[in-house]
């Protein structure tokens, strides 16, 4: 019995180690039951080991598991001993096997009660492990309460600036409103996103506009940032706490805040540029749409859109362009090798610029000065055709004048008496005429060159007259001259010399223009008639005769 006692003890003292003290708890309690209960059966009735034993083990059964515990244990011995003695009594219990000594009731006590009080120091001190663990557990999750109240705390304010943010964003995705109106809204809607809304104000500063909130005014707890567009506009906000608050990582601003505010600034200078860009953009086109005959082509070669002044050029109203073949206005004039260089360029997606004649709706023609840009999407393929025309009619037909004017002006030239010559301002030879050339080599046997330098073919006779007119006519002048030289024959001959400054379109002289012309004839004549005047005039003289000559009223001659 003893043994049987010490194998029970061990057991339940090895589950409480284990940390199984509610097993052990039951283990115990049914063992110390059963071992008692057979004990009574064996020694012959239920006072021999005793009733202590039985109350003993009642009592445990209450402390290790509780009252509902000691309630079935107490019932169930009750129930026993009410059999044994009913046993007893019909003499049916078996003669007592076991005699128990005052020692072995003492030591059998002793090791159920030695059990029960162990097993109650390790339950005892499985409780109160249980409690400091569960203390700690208590402080951790308080811990972790304040924690998540931080974290939500946290969250909560991130919401808030990730609020405002998406706010401010979608007020500057609104066209129609003006931009003023727009910074009205925004600086309502950034106070709330601080971490004392109800103490905030704000401004913005667009240039030199200021936009407040109704309770702003200066404060000392100032958190700003400011940046500047590309065309120098500012961009300022300042939010204030009306009073003192809590210091926190920036004065009484959160970091966060701080990132918060830099970004406001950034979406509200991104979006400013953006509109001045759009504002630029549309002057630039309205100006472009006013002054240009304006083209869209899609890759196929149909019109997706024209302007105005592309409808006047060519006399089509906008419908009955759009979607059409742009070889509507293409003309006959140009040959297809024309379009060559205009094909590669486009196919490689180049611009490029060049001149056309295109024809009207009525069939009359016109020129256009054409700069064609394709665009390209991003796979760097062509999608459609930006063409930037000018009408170059004017100026087609001014310069076809200009070149027949040129032609008959320089039929005339060549065909004149007078040689004329182009000379720069070091004296170089820029132009001359048949007239100069064959003049030269009758009389002086050289032949002329442009870019010679024309001092070589001067006659040593009126160099010096020659250099005088030059200089005076670079200076402006215009200068004229009759000029008797000695020819290669050793014959002398007259010539007219005519000398003028020649000036570019922006009035810088280019050049002196010099005409010259023989007039041995009219020399000749001249004399001839001075001779004949002389004559005549001797005889007047030596006639017996008044002789009066009256020109125009008045005496001019009298012998």
């Amino acid at each position: 019995l003893l043994g049987i006692l010490f194998i029970i003890a061990s057991f339940n003292l090895y589950l409480v180690r284990l940390g199984y003290t509610r097993a052990a708890s039951w283990s115990l309690t049914i063992m110390l039951w059963s071992y008692i209960s057979i004990s009574c059966y064996s020694a012959g009735g239920i006072m021999a080991p005793g009733i202590l034993m039985q109350m003993s083990i009642v009592l445990t059964a209450g402390f290790l598991l509780g009252w509902r515990g000691a309630l079935a244990i107490g019932l169930l011995t009750i129930a026993t001993d009410f059999g044994f003695a009913y046993l007893e009594t019909t003499g049916r219990l078996p003669q007592a096997s076991v005699i128990h000594t005052p020692i072995t009731r003492w030591i059998a006590n002793i090791i159920s009660f030695g059990s029960i009080m162990a097993l109650q120091y390790y339950a005892t001190n499985h409780l109160r492990t249980g409690l400091t663990a569960m203390h700690r557990e208590i402080q951790k999750r308080a811990e972790a309460e304040k924690i998540k109240d931080h974290t939500l705390y946290n969250l909560e304010e991130r919401i808030k600036e990730l609020r405002t943010l998406n706010s401010v964003s979608q007020i500057l995705q609104e066209e129609d409103e003006s931009y003023p109106e727009l910074v009205k809204k925004i600086v309502e809607i950034i106070p709330p996103g601080w971490q004392y809304p109800d103490l905030a104000a704000a401004r913005i500063f667009i240039a030199d506009t200021e936009y407040a909130t109704h309770n702003f005014k200066p404060s000392a707890y100032s958190q700003h940032a400011e940046m500047n567009t590309a065309s120098r506009t500012r961009v300022m906000i300042e939010v204030v706490y009306l009073q003192a608050m809590p210091e926190s990582d920036e004065g009484p601003f959160l970091k966060e805040e701080r990132n918060l505010i830099n970004t406001l600034v950034a979406m509200l200078k991104v979006d400013l540029e953006r509109r001045e860009r759009k504002a630029e953009i549309k002057d630039y086109r309205y100006a472009l749409d006013l002054a240009s005959i304006i083209s869209i082509t899609n890759v196929d070669g149909t019109f997706s859109f024209v302007n105005e002044n592309f409808c006047k050029a060519s006399r089509y109203s906008p419908e009955e362009l759009i979607g059409k073949q742009q070889s509507i206005t293409w003309s006959d004039h140009h040959s297809a090798e024309y379009f060559d260089d205009l094909k590669i360029a486009m196919q490689n997606g180049i611009p490029f610029r060049g001149e056309f004649c295109n024809k009207t709706k009525d069939g009359s023609l016109y020129w256009v000065d054409a700069s064609i840009v394709p665009f390209l999407d991003e796979n760097g393929k062509v999608y459609q055709y930006l063409s930037i025309d000018h009408d170059i009619t004017n100026q087609k037909e001014t310069a076809y004048l200009i070149k027949e004017q040129a032609e008959t002006f320089q039929a005339i030239i060549e065909n004149t008496k007078e040689s004329i010559y182009l000379l720069s301002p070091e004296f170089k030879i820029l132009q001359f005429n048949t007239t100069a050339k064959e003049r030269v080599m009758l009389t002086q046997g050289m032949e002329l060159a442009i870019d010679a330098d024309f001092r070589k073919y001067l006659f040593v006779d009126y160099a010096d007259l020659f250099y005088s007119m030059f200089n005076d006519s670079r200076n402006g002048m215009y200068r004229e001259e009759e000029i008797k030289a000695e020819g290669i024959t050793g014959t002398f001959f007259w010539i007219h010399a005519k000398t003028s400054p020649v000036y570019n379109l922006k009035g810088e002289l280019i050049g002196v223009r010099l005409l010259t012309e023989a007039i041995d004839d009219r020399k000749q004549a001249e004399a001839v008639l001075r001779d004949n005047e002389e004559k005549f005039r001797s005889i007047v003289e030596q006639s017996l005769v008044g002789i009066y000559i009256i020109q125009h009223g008045k005496l001019v001659y009298i012998n």
